[in-house]
């Protein structure tokens, strides 16, 4: 099989809707900065015009008030601002939407690509922790033969256990791995080690459908 690309970026689809997606970023960040100013802007206008009481004096002498223009094309550009903000946040939230999906579907693809390397290392863990499984009864067995015929020797041998690994305990790592591995299809039941397949959950029997039981039983069926 030849080697997987594995980067994301392999597809073009996902790499335009990254490219995409900061852009629309940088450009709400700008935009943002640029509401930023207006309203300093707009600050700095009423501290130096106090517009309230230009007009509250026009209104007292009966002339017509100067139009802010100023303030006015300052409001104006927020409300803009806040607008286009407002369209591009929703704009950025739906892309990252997007590129979220690709991401996964890529990834998947991937992923997909690696399936059987995967299930082979699976394999490999198996028959070697297996060998280790074996290994380690060796072990255990010569030392329970000497104690058994009242040897002493552990000035002699030293005990070398390994814990997780004995097939005979049915909660041990490796029993559990195991069946784990047969769970999702990694290892068939006729290759599990015989007392591993014993443990594994019986197939429940079809429940008849009713009335089949008393047809095939005592009923006309069975004349």
């Amino acid at each position: 099989m030849e080697q997987s690309i594995i980067s994301l970026d392999r597809d073009p689809r996902y790499v335009a809707a990254r490219t995409r997606y900061t852009d629309l970023q940088y450009e709400l960040s700008g935009l943002d900065s640029q509401l930023n100013a207006a309203y300093g802007g707009l600050c700095s206008l009423t501290d130096h015009r106090d517009i309230i009481r230009d007009e509250a004096s026009a209104l007292l002498s009966g002339a017509t008030p100067a139009p802010a223009s100023d303030r006015a094309a300052v409001i104006k550009t927020i409300d803009d601002l806040t607008h286009r903000i407002a369209v591009l946040r929703q704009a950025v939230e739906m892309q990252r939407g997007i590129v979220g999906k690709l991401h996964a579907e890529v990834g998947n693809a991937i992923a997909s690509e690696f399936l059987p390397q995967h299930t082979a290392n699976v394999a490999a863990i198996v028959e070697a922790a297996i060998t280790l499984s074996t290994a380690l009864q060796a072990e255990q067995e010569l030392r329970d033969t000497l104690t058994e015929n009242d040897v002493s020797f552990s000035s002699i041998l030293r005990a070398m256990p390994l814990p997780g690994f004995s097939l005979k305990d049915d909660q041990s790592r490796l029993s559990r791995y195991l069946l784990e591995c047969h769970e999702f299809g990694f290892i068939k039941a006729s290759a599990l080690p015989d007392v591993v397949r014993e443990r594994l959950p019986r197939k429940a029997k079809p429940t008849p459908t009713p009335g089949t039981q008393a047809a095939n039983g005592e009923g006309w069926l069975a004349a």
